[in-house]
């Protein structure tokens, strides 16, 4: 499953998708590779558990756990794969050829989203990463490209600032993506309002653009999820 946001986010805060829809082809041969001969150092029987980095065109590998991991039983749901069962017939002695694995064509994607209680803790600041973007970087961009946008007043800066207009049903996305709190007036507010009155947010830009990803394929036509089984009868 490849991390929607970048290393530094705890695995299982990150949003994932399988099949991987950003990693090169190359880089995909590299990390079976790896997997293969780690599998076969190790000796392991059953299940393992690898997580890699890709960092300047390079595959890195952060750690190889024998184990199972939460990412079992969403690999296996997407794919349709009982993988706890397959690693329990090897576990017991069987061997990979007996059970007739073969490589399949997936039509389809499947994504993991953390879900935090951050509404029953409204005092948290619900941040994941540490990247930051300037408001005034953004708004050079966002010009330079031709995209209206309009500069709104943060809470030490005079009202109607952005927490009023969270307030007021004026805001439908917020995309906040500070690094630390060393600043005074931090931008924590900002998510924690955004918690309370029920807007969606994002802490991250790798999740700002796969959320924009998303919504350019849906306004193209690419339509609603479907049910678990439809998606596993197109599996061929």
């Amino acid at each position: 499953m490849e991390h929607i946001e970048l290393a530094g986010v705890h695995s299982g805060d990150s949003a994932c998708v399988i099949p991987p829809i950003s990693i090169p082809a190359r880089h995909i041969d590299t990390i079976n590779e790896y997997t293969k001969k780690i599998a076969v150092e190790f000796g392991v029987v059953g299940l393992m558990n690898i997580q890699y980095a890709i960092a300047n065109d390079v595959v890195y590998i952060l750690e190889a756990n024998p184990r199972a991991s939460r990412t079992v039983p969403l690999v296996s749901k997407v794919c349709n794969i009982s993988m706890a069962r397959l690693a329990t017939q090897i576990m017991l002695g069987k061997k990979l050829k007996d059970l007739k694995l073969n490589k399949k064509i997936f039509h389809h994607y499947g994504v993991k989203e953390a879900v935090f209680p951050f509404n029953m803790y409204q005092e948290v600041d619900p941040i994941l990463g540490p990247e930051m973007r300037s408001t005034g970087e953004v708004l050079r961009f966002f010009t330079d490209h031709g995209i209206a946008s309009e500069r709104i007043l943060k809470m030490h800066e005079g009202r109607p600032h952005i927490v009023d207009a969270i307030k007021n049903g004026e805001i439908q996305l917020v995309i906040n993506t500070p690094a630390g709190r060393l600043s005074k007036y931090d931008d924590s507010y900002i998510r924690k309002a955004a918690i309370k009155y029920k807007i969606p947010y994002i802490t991250t830009v790798a999740a700002a653009v796969a959320a924009v990803k998303g919504i350019t394929a849906f306004r193209q036509g690419h339509g609603r999820a479907k049910s678990l089984q439809s998606y596993h009868a197109e599996i061929k």
